[in-house]
């Protein structure tokens, strides 16, 4: 109705610099309902000025795991009302340069050690989950079998070769950060443990020899 396009590009919405999908979704949240606000759209490398009035819709305020609309503990599903204007984000896949590897490298090890760090944490929730049987959360820990049905997962999925190849490396190296981060916990057998040992045998025969103790 408003003359929005699929592929269109909003660079503007009502008086807001747009640049990314939650600027955008947060700008469409404080327009008052039935208010004609103005947008900029970038379309074929053109700009464009439209109009639209966004309309009061009731939706659900969330959705599970498997993408079913939450339901709340009366088993009633939950919803939100708020100005809507019925478009969507597109996925696009873009190159980076090399130079920002080590930075997404850096990241994704300071994750992996801050989730060995909670390690003990999501042990505890996944023996809760066996003996309650309340659903693990989204984020805990993962098995290599685990690893081995998401891998499967991906491989099924109807997706270019290439996105289910990237997704496979990440994978691989998200494991193989995941192993290294754990062998360097500073216990026995691991060789953090090891580590610790020999640093403790330096530290120990240096300050003898300091002393002139054989």
């Amino acid at each position: 109705a408003a003359g929005l396009q699929v592929g269109d590009t909003i660079t503007q919405f009502a008086g807001h610099s747009i640049s990314t999908w939650n600027q955008l979704t947060a700008a469409i949240a404080a327009v008052p309902v039935g208010e004609t606000v103005p947008l900029t759209v970038s379309r074929a490398g053109t700009l464009l000025q439209l109009e639209l009035t966004p309309v009061n819709v009731v939706r659900a305020a969330g959705f599970d795991a498997d993408g079913n609309p939450a339901v709340g503990a009366d088993g009633i599903i939950q919803t939100i009302s708020g100005p809507f204007i019925g478009i969507g984000p597109t996925v696009v896949r873009q190159a980076i340069p090399l130079s920002q590897v080590p930075r997404a490298i850096g990241e994704m090890m300071t994750g992996t050690f801050a989730a060995v760090a909670s390690f003990p944490v999501a042990v505890y929730e996944v023996a809760r989950s066996m003996i309650t049987g309340a659903p693990r959360p989204g984020s805990g820990v993962m098995s290599v079998v685990g690893v081995g049905r998401a891998a499967a997962e991906v491989a099924g999925v109807d997706a270019p070769v290439g996105d289910i190849v990237a997704t496979m490396f990440a994978l691989v190296a998200s494991l193989n950060m995941a192993l290294f981060a754990f062998n360097l916990i500073p216990l026995l057998p691991f060789d953090g443990g090891h580590v610790v040992n020999a640093i403790y045998e330096g530290g120990r025969r240096t300050l003898a020899r300091f002393r002139g103790i054989r």
